[in-house]
């Protein structure tokens, strides 16, 4: 859908590339730091020591990019670091994707997590990288020629980001380094991608209590997960057992009803018998 609405597809495009940028001519780098949930976003410290290591030998700006809920955290990113490059924030609604969309296209290259706009980035075919996690690994992996990821596999990707874990070890130890070497590959490499960069952050000993971990949680999840079905039927058995003996209290009303009227007839003609002698 990405490629459709970049125009790169049969359907006719519904956001076109064109070459508007923001403040001046200068090269552009786009990042897309923020995304949901919160558990697959890169370290703010190694996602601006990466992007300025990208756009500093290209003497680029950047513009972080993300949603109006997102904007706190973004200017935030923006004030940090002591470095010459200049980093800018935009931010916008869904109604503005077209607008955003243009930003993107006209941008030297991009820096992100696994979000939508990565993806729209690509589909321009915008050079850049993608700091992944594993909760839906590897279904979002990229896809374009001019596209990379790093990723650093563990024992229990595909949590669907349900983490065993207070924090995702899976992000943690990517380092901005090869995020940068990761980028200068898919820049320099003439659409020859895409590719993955899977690290090697944990040994041996370090995995196994990943995994560990890993399978306790998901055995509690799934455990939680049948007594909510157990409890789920019997609210269904409850439910179904309070309609019968609703049906069945209203049925013997009313044929308690009636034969309480026909009592009562009956009783009207034995005294109407009875005065008539």
């Amino acid at each position: 859908r990405y490629a459709r609405l970049a125009g790169t597809a049969r359907r006719n495009p519904s956001l076109l590339k064109s070459d508007a940028s923001v403040n001046g001519s200068a090269p552009l780098i786009v990042a897309f730091p923020a995304g949901t949930p919160d558990l697959k976003r890169w370290s703010r410290a190694s996602m601006r020591d990466a992007v300025e290591r990208i756009a500093a030998p290209r003497n680029a700006r950047v513009v972080l990019i993300g949603s109006e809920s997102e904007r706190p955290d973004l200017e935030e990113l923006a004030r940090e670091g002591a470095s010459s490059t200049a980093f800018e924030v935009v931010t916008a609604m869904p109604d503005d994707l077209p607008r955003i969309a243009s930003l993107i296209a006209s941008a030297g290259g991009y820096v992100g997590i696994d979000t939508g706009l990565a993806h729209l980035a690509a589909a321009y075919g915008v050079p850049g990288v993608t700091v992944y996690g594993g909760g839906t690994w590897p279904s979002y992996a990229p896809w374009s020629a001019s596209s990379a990821a790093v990723v650093s596999p563990i024992p229990c990707f595909g949590c669907h980001w349900d983490c065993a874990f207070e924090r995702a070890f899976c992000i943690e130890r990517i380092g901005a380094g090869e995020v940068v070497a990761a980028f200068e590959r898919a820049a320099n490499a003439r659409g020859e991608g895409p590719w993955v960069e899977a690290l090697k952050a944990y040994n041996g000993e370090e995995r196994m209590i990943l995994a560990a971990a890993a399978a306790v949680h998901r055995a509690a999840q799934a455990d939680r997960a049948a007594r909510l079905r157990a409890i789920i039927r019997l609210q269904d058995v409850f439910r179904r057992y309070i309609r019968r003996a609703l049906s069945r209290q209203a049925h013997a009303t009313a044929a308690l009803n009636e034969l309480t009227d026909r009592v009562a007839a009956a009783a009207q003609r034995l005294t109407q018998r009875r005065k008539s002698r």
